[in-house]
């Protein structure tokens, strides 16, 4: 348990990995750790503190199903000892000890005066890192942590690094510079660009306008010449010893549905028109039939017969049919 001003976390060790869970203080909390002259608000700290604690505790417990017992405290507090006698009333099951990193170490004589001291936990940092066993970095162990923290700095390598470092600096700010000037030089040509496009378009709305206008008129022109084109279609099919009248080709030019297509007329001459033909279904027929009949010109239209062909169009069986106009009297 990291516990003091700077930090405040719960460490689990489980099988080599850390753990970690944040336990967060107010600024409030932080001038109670310093002074700690009001027992009331100190006892309100513990609590919440604890509370933070054994969440992290019970949720390691719950997943794991390890008991954890006891606590290490690393503290750069000097009154700690008086924090981890309230931390023990409130989480009675749980023991709370001062780490100390030194009890297993055997210290040189000369330096066992440096390292006496009451409270020796806030070592543990440093002693762990000059070990390489302490693993709070995860990935990062032998990478960034050990790398990072010198423990016998070299003055000239030192010296070496700052200067590469201000290079680098000066460096990294000449690039910006250059990039930055090349983005002020690109937005100026696009801004010019776009004022030359907007130019352009003077008139875009008109050249809209107009061309809708001209698709309209083209519609209708093919439609004219669609209508032209089937019926000289028709007339090249027709089988008849004398010519039949553009007006009852036309007429039945216009009566034929999308889904139909003529394979022959044959005109007996005088008042009969047998038209052969597909179709994709019954009701495409009975439609053709309609629209026949309300012409002014034929008389009655009706169906002669009606067959299933082989042949396909696509995957649908196209339905063939003849049907017989009588045409009106003249």
């Amino acid at each position: 348990l990291e516990f003091g001003l700077d930090e405040n976390y719960v460490m689990i060790l489980y099988e080599n990995n850390p753990i970690i869970t944040d336990i967060f203080i107010r600024s409030a909390d932080r001038n109670t750790l310093k002074l700690s002259d009001n027992q009331e608000e100190m006892d309100a700290l513990v609590r919440r503190y604890t509370t933070q604690v054994k969440q992290a505790i019970q949720d390691f417990e719950t997943k794991y199903e390890k008991r954890i017992r006891n606590l290490k405290v690393v503290s750069n507090l000097e009154n700690v000892d008086s924090y981890l006698e309230r931390f023990r009333k409130n989480l009675v099951n749980t023991g709370f000890n001062l780490f100390d990193p030194i009890d297993e170490i055997k210290v040189p004589a000369q330096l066992e005066e440096n390292v006496k001291y009451n409270n020796r936990s806030y070592f543990a940092s440093v002693i762990g890192l000059a070990f390489r066993k302490l693993d709070v970095f995860g990935y990062f162990k032998f990478v960034t942590a050990v790398k990072n923290i010198n423990l016998l700095p070299n003055r000239d390598n030192m010296i070496a690094q700052k200067k590469a470092k201000a290079f680098s600096n000066f460096a990294f700010k000449g690039v910006v510079g250059i990039v930055a000037i090349i983005y002020v030089v690109l937005f100026g040509l696009a801004f010019w660009q776009i004022n030359t496009l907007n130019q352009k378009l003077d008139g875009y709305q008109q050249v809209v306008t107009d061309h809708e206008l001209k698709t309209l008129e083209k519609s209708k022109v093919a439609k004219e010449l669609g209508k032209l084109t089937k019926s000289l279609k028709l007339s090249r099919s027709i089988v008849s010893n004398k010519s039949v009248s553009f007006r009852v080709l036309a007429q039945v030019a216009s009566s034929v549905p999308k889904r139909v297509r003529f394979t022959s007329i044959d005109y007996n001459g005088s008042d009969l028109i047998v038209i052969e033909g597909e179709a994709y279904s019954d009701q495409d027929i009975l439609k053709l039939i309609d629209n026949l009949n309300g012409k002014k010109l034929i008389s009655n239209a009706s169906l002669a017969s009606m067959s299933l062909p082989s042949q396909q169009a696509g995957q649908i069986t196209m339905k063939g049919f003849v049907i017989a106009c009588v045409l009106e009297k003249s």
